[in-house]
């Protein structure tokens, strides 16, 4: 274990930002598929609190609870 803190996941959508321009770059992102396909993997590493930041919408946020509800789930039937 490298460290006893909580560790947070907090990323952005994966689109870009265009300062120049002062907007987002659309279709630069993920979807909301690929977005949660990584939520099992930032928990089996550590992560302790998962969310979602710039450019996630309330159904990212949605499918990160059903994927880390899913997750607790499996883990709870394995006991």
């Amino acid at each position: 274990m490298v460290t006893t803190k909580p560790i947070v996941i907090y990323p952005n959508s994966g689109e870009s930002y265009d300062p120049d321009r002062k907007e987002w770059v659309r279709k630069t992102g993920v979807s909301d598929e690929d977005f949660v396909s990584y939520v099992s993997k930032w928990c089996e590493v550590g992560a302790s609190l998962v969310g979602g930041c710039c450019r996630t919408t309330p159904n990212t946020i949605r499918a990160i609870y059903r994927t880390l509800s899913d997750n607790r789930s499996a883990t709870a039937s394995l006991s």
